[in-house]
């Protein structure tokens, strides 16, 4: 799957004014590489969105701890997760 194709699900998926959520899954010991679980809660049950965002974001999914691969902090990253979505997801429509 390619970037595109996956911005293209995501925004199948995420439409305007919709709430996702991030849990840290993994951290290293000295807290220099978390694993970000980015996920959308459908029919209560959780679906994870993590491998589709890392793509979009260029960023490295990890398969062992599901979630977006970062060396910055989760606050740093849910915004950086939120600006870039944003912006990506919406740029054709603008």
């Amino acid at each position: 799957m390619t970037a595109q194709d996956a911005s293209d699900r995501l925004r199948g998926l995420l439409p305007p004014g919709s709430t996702v959520y991030t849990a840290v899954t993994f951290r290293t010991r000295r807290h220099t590489r978390r694993s970000v679980r980015v996920f959308l809660i459908r029919d209560n049950a959780p679906l994870d969105l993590s491998p589709l965002v890392a793509q979009v974001l260029g960023r490295e999914h990890d398969d062992v701890n599901e979630g977006v691969s970062t060396d910055t902090t989760p606050a740093e990253l849910v915004a950086d997760l939120a600006r870039t979505l944003g912006l990506r997801l919406r740029a054709e429509e603008l």
